[in-house]
């Protein structure tokens, strides 16, 4: 009994060290099987919050319309002004609706979770040689999403295209992609 309430106690204390909003957070990856659809058109896309990144799920679908639609403003609005992918590249500077309707995307998120302090390796939070490139944070939201890409219907297998991880955080009501790589575990 005494094993059990000192786990309760270590619990609460774990969970109280996150920022108040990531405590309400729901978050769910998709059954197995499950994919969504991403078209060049939100009202054919099963996403109903591209523009508006209110969840940690919607500001990783905002990312995946910017590119999928050539549409930089999603991506300029949910990267929080970091323009790395925009610095020297004229094509990025204005959206381009000019993007073929057969090219649409097949996805699933197969893993949300909150980062606690324990998630987070010392290597990510060690800022002696200045800042790390994710630098997570208790409260940051890790999304690993598998995508497949579609063109006129006819979709790549399932397991043909690497997972992608995505570093999201709130910032006052809104959540920001920090960063993204098809390598993390």
């Amino acid at each position: 009994m005494r094993l059990y309430v000192i786990l309760f106690a270590f619990g609460i204390a774990a969970f109280n060290v996150l920022p108040a909003q990531a405590k309400s957070l729901t978050l769910k990856a998709d059954p197995p099987g499950v994919w969504r659809v991403m078209t060049q058109d939100d009202a054919t896309s099963t996403s109903k919050c591209i523009g508006k990144p209110k969840t940690p799920i919607c500001a990783v679908e905002m990312i995946e319309a910017c590119f999928l639609r050539k549409r930089w403003s999603l991506c300029k609005a949910v990267m929080g002004g970091n323009d790395i992918l925009f610095r020297d590249s004229p094509e990025r500077a204005n959206d381009n609706q000019n993007v073929s309707k057969d090219i649409t995307e097949l996805y699933r998120f197969k893993y949300v979770g909150l980062m606690r302090k324990n998630d987070i390796p010392p290597w990510e939070t060690d800022t002696r040689e200045g800042p790390k490139p994710r630098n997570w944070k208790p409260g940051d939201v890790k999304v690993i999403m598998s995508t497949r890409p579609c063109f006129s219907g006819k979709c790549f297998p399932p397991n043909d295209m690497p997972p992608v991880a995505y570093q999201v955080r709130q910032t006052g009501k809104t959540w920001m992609v920090i960063a993204w790589s098809g390598d993390w575990k």
